[in-house]
């Protein structure tokens, strides 16, 4: 028979289990899906929700369509528990491996610096090379040094000041929270004992919400410590899912799996209606959410949700995320003000033409940058081998 408390279950699975190789394929189609839907959130919450920030007001289309983009933000959390997940499983993979570090981190600058530093370089020569304009002003006033991008640090410069800086860097933060938590990941698990690992990752989760809880302005959003939730989801998650037992016993699971998704969606619908003092609440519900939903993309190949996720379109804008990320609020200033000369404002249904064109236009962007740039980089970084 069932056991009455499969979570609990679970966690036996794992006690006694060392550390075996992969039992995951080393692609899953479907977590291609997972990232093309966390870049098409934060494509929704830039091009769509603030724009209609004025314009919505109760009972016009504005204000539905502001409200059902209300969580469209959580795109970047998406990120983070897959970002944990993945890079996890990589380095548990091969964490006895002598070159780990060498490859671990050459893999991922070629993979995120080249085209990052190229676009902090087009930005460096645009803001000293371009005489002052209104347009110009939206893309870098408020900028914070330039040392700062540079060395990947500027999200502590935001927090420090409370802005994120003018327009044409501002999502960069998450970048650096990635690359610090790169930096840090490979030495705890090459160094640390194999049986503390599950309890790290567990123990720093409810730790980010009180970081969150701590500060009251920026910081709550910008610094690394301030989604742990989400990131050590990801690493909880791809350890668990390396114990064969454990992975064995979630392959069966499917059912029980849909139910939490279900009970966990019901639930950040809830949260979100509520008072602004549950706002902290909300990334660490959502680390529970978007991590139910990496396992079934993981270990249900068959069900409904893999499927929808293993659409090809859906994999595609995945693939080119990393630039759709980088270029979309550049594209998009530079869209309103050479058509409207304005700031990005959404207003009226004739002008919805214009988020689809920043789309369409971001979208082939980072399309010839995947092709042509991006993906030779990836394959000249993977020649380094475990």
């Amino acid at each position: 028979m069932p056991p009455a408390r499969p979570w609990v279950h679970l966690f036996t699975l794992m006690a006694d289990i060392p550390f075996p190789s992969a039992r995951l394929p080393a692609r899953l189609p479907a977590l291609d899906g997972v990232r093309g839907l966390a870049i098409g959130g934060v494509l929704a919450w830039h091009c769509l929700h603030q724009l209609l920030y004025h314009a919505a007001q109760p009972g016009n289309w504005q204000f539905h369509v502001y409200n059902s983009t209300n969580l469209a933000w959580a795109g970047v959390d998406l990120f983070f528990v897959l970002s944990g997940f993945l890079i996890t499983k990589v380095i548990l993979e091969n964490r006895d491996s002598p070159r780990l570090f060498r490859t671990f981190y050459g893999r991922r600058a070629c993979r995120i610096l080249p085209l990052y530093y190229v676009v902090v370089g087009v930005a460096f020569l645009v803001r000293h090379g371009l005489p002052a304009s209104a347009f110009w002003h939206q893309l870098f006033d408020g900028q914070h040094p330039w040392q700062s991008y540079a060395t990947l640090t500027q999200n502590f410069f935001m927090g420090a000041t409370g802005s994120y800086g003018g327009d044409a860097l501002a999502v960069t933060w998450s970048l650096a929270i990635e690359e610090q938590f790169y930096l840090v990941l490979p030495l705890v698990i090459r160094f640390l004992p194999k049986r503390y690992l599950p309890w790290l990752f567990a123990a720093g989760i409810p730790l980010a919400y009180l970081v969150r809880m701590h500060f009251h302005d920026l910081r709550s959003y910008v610094l690394a410590p301030s989604h742990a939730d989400s990131l050590l989801m990801g690493c909880l998650l791809a350890w668990i899912c390396l114990q064969p037992a454990a992975f064995t016993w979630l392959k069966s699971q499917g059912r029980g799996l849909t139910l939490l998704l279900g009970f966990l969606a019901a639930g950040l619908l809830l949260i979100n209606q509520m008072p602004n003092y549950f706002e902290q609440t909300i990334p660490s519900w959502l680390a529970l959410f978007f991590g139910t939903l990496v396992l079934i993309a993981a270990t249900q190949s068959n069900h409904p949700l893999t499927k929808l996720l293993e659409f090809r379109g859906l994999g595609f804008l995945g693939a080119i995320s990393y630039g759709v990320y980088l270029f979309h609020f550049p594209i998009q200033n530079m869209i309103y003000w050479l058509i409207k000369g304005t700031t990005p404002e959404l207003h009226s249904a004739s002008e919805l033409y214009l988020p689809l064109l920043v789309v369409a236009t971001t979208v082939a962007a980072a399309s010839l940058s995947w092709f042509f740039f991006e993906k030779r980089l990836v394959k000249f970084g993977h020649r380094l081998k475990f």
